[in-house]
């Protein structure tokens, strides 16, 4: 991994900067205070976005703004990456904004999670460093000095986690710790199991006990058998001969109601018979009556052969004489109308006439030209109006007299019509009376046959009568017989169905037994099973804490020995090259520093601040080359940050420090220092200053 270019608005004293970073090795130089270590806080930021208890948002925002942003451009294998994180005030606190990635040029929005997830696999972490803050980039690239002391100064279990944690090997803690939860949950487990088996022997028992009681129970079932097919056959037997018996009972039955159902036809028949007669004697009375009023219909229009073949013309003759004697009637009734709506208007004109001559006589003045007529005019228009007056006398005199004859006329023409629908009403009661008479007639023949054919039948059927008797008199007694023998089939049957009852019962029994019994099998199966089961847990409970626990243990501390060994070295390479005189270093089992001097241990407390800055930058190292030889594969690894390594170092240290900087194998080394010797052992220099509480650079 190559940093290539930092920009930061709004983080920490910076509003504003852009920081370009060359190959090879870099000084950041200035003041303390100037904003030299915010930088890398950034490239953190960058990378990795917020962590608790190591880079908050509100020790990264500018105090004031609400917005703030950091954006990083670095390589990884001639791939060129940006990586742009924001940050943004709430009401409560400050929380990181969704950013991108930039991997040659393709641009990816991205969540922090995200983000992070990305740049671990770009780096090629293990994935292990996913849930984790990025303890292996602070001790393998950067870490503040000051924190690299605090681990010389932890205790030496705490310090072990720590390092069991960068060197990716708390794995092995964590599974001694999860075969110790899977042991307890094991044996709870077990318990439970050895709980469920407790009672394995009394159910073999009790499946020994109830397989006896099904046997017992399938011997009784085998002596009943014999009993009810004894049973069976009794009753076979005598259902034999109840349906012999219960025939012959049904023929009896067929018998008494085939000859009660004779005897009740014979009594209808006898009954219609009579019927019949007084049918007969109604209809000759009704003739009788009918033919009398025939005669006097032939009387009243005396007409003496009044038959049914030659009533219908006479009907329908006098039906044309009526029509035409109402045309006539009617005619004649108009012609009467006319003539006195005539003889009406022809009087009132004449009334009118002599009323103008009486006034034509009076006048002496025309009304219309007021002049005055003369006697020879006046005498003129009287002869004129006299004309007039006898040519209406005479036209009404024509209409009277056409009137009364109208009048004689009407009713003759009306008795004529009358005496017409008289007959005519007579000759349709004569055609009635013929009709009723044959109808009578035909009645009277049929019921006539119809009494002959219900003689003869019921003849025969008192004779079929009189035979069935006899030989329902042979069957007396079959009733009693097959009440007895009905009884007896009863008795048979109750005795069969108890036998039945006591063999279900037994049946029912067994299968309920059966029933327990294959449940207790399946019980014993299933307890069985467990118990094989809870010897197979015994075997990984004893493998993993005789054999795979041991074995861990042997893995971890040989790893430790082998990290140990080399870490040591190192350790020893960076102090001594740091340190000059008397004073020796090395790390204990447990990786904490002792310095020696003249054999006798010296407490860190007691070293002078510059030594103890060694002794840090020396483990510092050591950690950085350690993790680079273990994980060889990782990105930063060409890559090492520097925070104010020489914190109270003496000038002979300082001369030093420039072997240590040419012993050290990175591509891209970068120093945070406000020592100006310093500047002679790096390639470039980049100068920070601070002016009204703002970072600038150069």
């Amino acid at each position: 991994m190559e940093i290539k270019k930092v920009f930061l608005q709004n983080i920490r004293s910076y509003t504003q900067a852009e920081i370009e970073f060359p190959k090879g090795s870099v000084l950041l130089s200035g003041d303390i205070g100037s904003g030299k270590s915010t930088i890398l806080l950034g490239v953190e930021f960058a990378l990795f976005g917020l962590q608790r208890g190591a880079l908050s948002g509100p020790s990264l925002l500018r105090n004031g703004t609400n917005y703030g942003k950091v954006r990083l451009e670095f390589g990884i294998d001639g791939k060129d990456i940006v990586v742009e994180r924001t940050l943004r005030r709430g009401k409560k606190s400050v929380g990181q904004d969704s950013g991108f990635i930039s991997i040659e040029g393709e641009k990816k929005e991205l969540s922090s999670e995200e983000m992070r997830s990305l740049i671990i696999k770009l780096l090629e972490y293990p994935a292990e460093f996913l849930k984790k803050n990025p303890v292996l980039y602070r001790y393998t690239v950067y870490t503040p000095q000051e924190e690299m002391k605090y681990i010389l100064l932890e205790k030496a279990e705490e310090r072990l986690n720590t390092l069991r944690r960068i060197f990716a090997i708390d794995r092995y803690k964590r599974i001694t710790e999860n075969i110790e939860i899977f042991l307890t949950k094991l044996r709870e487990e077990a318990k439970n199991k050895e709980g469920m088996t407790a009672d394995l022997a009394k159910k073999k028992e009790e499946e020994e006990t109830k397989n006896k009681e099904a046997n017992e129970i399938r011997k009784s079932i085998e002596k009943i058998l014999p009993l009810l097919m004894n049973a069976a056959k009794l009753v076979k037997e005598k259902k034999a001969k109840v349906d012999e018996i219960e025939s012959k009972l049904k023929q009896l039955n067929m018998l008494k109601t085939a000859s009660a159902a004779l005897e009740e036809r014979t009594k209808a028949a006898e009954k219609r018979n009579s019927q019949i007669e007084r049918n007969i004697i109604d209809l000759n009375e009704e003739i009788k009556r009918i033919s009398t009023e025939l005669k006097e219909a032939r009387d009243a229009i005396k007409e003496k052969e009044v038959k049914a073949e030659n009533i219908a013309a006479l009907i329908e003759s006098l039906q044309k004489t009526i029509r035409e004697k109402k045309q006539g009637l009617k005619q004649l009734e108009n012609s009467h109308i006319q003539a006195e709506k005539k003889v009406t208007r022809l009087e009132a004109k004449k009334e009118e006439i002599e009323k103008l001559r009486e006034d034509i006589r009076k006048l002496s003045i025309c009304p219309k030209c007021k002049q005055k007529i003369t006697p020879e005019y006046k005498q003129q228009v009287l002869f004129e109006t006299e004309v007039i007056l006898k040519d209406y006398t005479t036209k009404l005199e024509s209409s009277i007299k056409e009137k009364e004859e109208a009048e004689k006329k009407l009713p003759k023409v009306e008795e004529e019509l009358s005496s017409l629908e008289k007959k005519q009403r007579v000759i349709e009661i004569a055609r009635i009376s013929l009709e009723n008479i044959e109808d009578k007639e035909k009645v009277k023949k049929s019921l006539i046959e119809e009494q002959k054919a219900l003689n003869e039948k019921n003849a025969i059927e008192k004779k079929r009568h009189a035979e069935l008797e006899r030989e329902i008199k042979t069957m007396t007694g079959i009733e009693e017989i097959y009440a007895k023998e009905k009884a007896a089939l009863e008795e048979v049957r109750e005795k069969e169905t108890s036998i039945k009852i006591k063999r279900a019962e037994e049946e029912r029994h067994l299968e309920s037994i059966i029933e327990v019994i294959n449940n207790l099998k399946k019980e014993i199966k299933e307890k069985e099973a467990i118990k094989m089961q809870l010897q197979h847990f015994n075997k990984i409970k004893s493998w993993l804490i005789e054999h795979f626990n041991p074995l861990i243990a042997i893995i971890e501390r040989k790893v430790m020995v082998t990290l140990h060994a080399e870490f040591n070295s190192y350790f020893e390479k960076w102090f001594n090259m740091l340190v000059a005189g008397d004073l020796s270093a090395r790390l204990d089992e447990n990786f904490t520093p002792v310095v020696e001097q003249a054999s006798y241990n010296i407490d860190y407390e007691f070293l002078s601040g510059g030594e103890r800055t060694a002794a840090a930058l020396a483990y510092r190292l050591a950690l950085n080359q350690v993790i680079n030889s273990l994980l060889s594969h990782i990105k930063t690894r060409d890559l090492l940050i520097l925070d104010e390594p020489t914190d109270g170092f003496s000038s002979e240290q300082l001369d030093k420090m420039k072997d240590v900087l040419q012993e050290i194998n990175a591509k891209q080394l970068i120093l945070v220092s406000h020592e100006a010797k310093i500047e002679d052992f790096v390639s470039n220099v980049i100068r920070f200053s601070k002016q009204d509480h703002i970072s600038k650079i150069g």
